[in-house]
């Protein structure tokens, strides 16, 4: 799994795992940025089938709605459905 990197800012493990696990399961990434350096806050938007968000094994992270924030930075990962 390749380390994912916003504006030379790594992401944390459970968001690069979270995001490799949705676009193994064909979610597409259509945005990111880096919210705060200091703490190395990032987001992420990515579109895809909202019934597998169900299925999906989220250590690591709060689910509210159809965002993940993870519980180390409080990086954000938004889904959205891939038919809005």
């Amino acid at each position: 799994m390749k380390k994912i990197f916003v504006d030379d800012c790594p992401a944390c493990e459970p968001v690069n795992r979270l995001i490799y696990e949705l676009k193994k399961h064909k979610f597409r990434l259509t945005e990111q940025r880096l919210e705060d350096y200091h703490f190395q806050q990032l987001y992420f938007k990515l579109t895809g089938n909202l019934n597998f968000l169900d299925k999906i094994s989220a250590e690591g992270f709060s689910k509210i709605d159809h965002k993940f924030i993870c519980d180390c930075h409080w990086s954000t990962i938004e889904i959205q459905s891939s038919t809005t």
